[in-house]
């Protein structure tokens, strides 16, 4: 005969404490950087506790890439790139993973960047065998603009002042392989809907895979521009 209570409930009552019936809420309590949004089936993290050693990095002669202890959000580190003390000059981060199931995704990101940070760009690639799917976005100021199908950059609005090293803001893009549409951008407490956006796409042969790679590009200052990258979460079968 079956034994203890059903997985949808408590077993008894209780008076002097409240019971967590939320598995996720139990996982977000015990220290998952699952917090922000927290639809999709996640099939990877990182909090970048464990190093960099498996991303890639480049930028203009000059740039610097480092695991850095000085700026993070959970745990006790994060990528830090750092531009050259010249205006226009870049530096970036990028990663291959394995192809996820053809549903709607999710890319997760949180970063925190100073004012010498002109702009953003979060080039997202998914080859399927037979295409190449472009779901970008980038960020110049306070405006955030998406790549359409026509391949010209169109712009969303703002989702309030990111211009300060202070904290983290976090964003969140999913988009459809399914329909190649975008689906919906998240920033901090500011959401997008992009549901009417067609994604570019070409025909490629690439072998399948998901590319992600994360670059920032100085102001006109004789300053280097600073960004740090926390807790990047991939999620597929996003509602």
């Amino acid at each position: 005969m079956p034994h203890a209570g059903p997985d949808w409930g408590t077993y008894a009552p209780v008076s002097t404490i409240y019971s967590i019936q939320d598995l996720g809420e139990l996982a977000a309590r015990l220290g998952s950087i699952v917090t922000f949004d927290r639809r999709g089936n996640v099939i990877f993290m990182d909090n970048f506790d464990d190093g960099i050693e498996p991303w890639s990095y480049g930028g203009t002669s000059g740039y610097s890439v480092r695991w850095s202890p000085y700026q993070y959000k959970s745990g006790g580190f994060s990528i830090e790139l750092t531009t050259p003390a010249v205006a226009g000059k870049n530096a970036w981060i990028e990663r291959y993973f394995p192809y996820p199931s053809k549903s709607r995704l999710g890319i997760e990101m949180s970063v925190n960047k100073n004012y010498r940070v002109n702009q953003i760009d979060f080039y997202f690639e998914i080859y399927d065998g037979s295409d190449l799917y472009e779901p970008y976005i980038r960020l110049i100021g306070n405006t955030w603009s998406y790549l359409g199908d026509d391949l010209n950059y169109h712009n969303l609005g703002s989702a309030g002042d990111l211009m300060n090293d202070i904290m983290f803001h976090t964003f969140k893009l999913v988009f459809d392989l399914t329909t190649g549409k975008f689906v919906r951008l998240i920033v901090d407490t500011t959401t997008f809907d992009l549901s009417t956006f067609t994604i570019y796409k070409i025909n490629s042969s690439s072998s399948p895979s998901l590319f992600i790679n994360f670059a920032i590009t100085s102001m006109a200052y004789a300053e280097a521009a600073q960004a740090w990258v926390e807790n990047l979460i991939l999620t597929q079968n996003e509602p």
